[in-house]
């Protein structure tokens, strides 16, 4: 290539990055309000979310824990109930379990 196509074809080139930058510009404004918006909410709903699902979370797990706890008559039942205490070695204190 000479050097004088060379020089045309660079300023083809210059002239379609110009003309791109000023579309791109001019597209921008017309959208621009409209796109930032959905972003910034998408961030938010995200966080709300997941807030409340992390509340409904320990919200249960605070009920398992309550259920187990040391005062409840369901759970003060079974603290002989050990292994090293057992004859059968499954937890009971009778002298043979049950199912074996």
């Amino acid at each position: 290539m000479s050097n004088k196509k060379k020089i045309i074809l660079m300023s083809c080139l210059v002239g379609l990055l110009a003309v791109t930058a000023v579309f791109n510009f001019v597209f921008a404004g017309i959208e621009g309000e409209e796109t930032t918006v959905p972003t910034a909410n998408y961030f938010t709903t995200y966080r709300t979310e997941r807030n409340s699902s992390r509340s409904e979370e320990f919200i249960q797990l605070d009920s398992v824990i309550a259920l187990y706890d040391e005062d409840n008559e369901k759970y003060t039942h079974y603290p002989s109930c050990l292994p090293r205490h057992s004859p059968c070695g499954l937890g009971c204190r009778t002298p043979r379990h049950p199912g074996g």
